[in-house]
């Protein structure tokens, strides 16, 4: 994955805020925009 040198340090920063891996930042983010993507596709129902 490419990612600009902005983002890369934004994640290192939530990273080590965290205690975790960019990695694990990455999973949490992609399941909480599953989570959002979710609730509209119901609230459009």
């Amino acid at each position: 994955m490419n990612l600009s040198p902005e983002l890369n340090e934004r994640l290192e920063q939530l990273a080590t805020a965290n205690h975790t891996t960019k990695t694990e930042i990455l999973r949490k983010a992609i399941a909480l925009y599953d989570v959002v993507a979710e609730a509209k596709t119901e609230k459009n129902a």
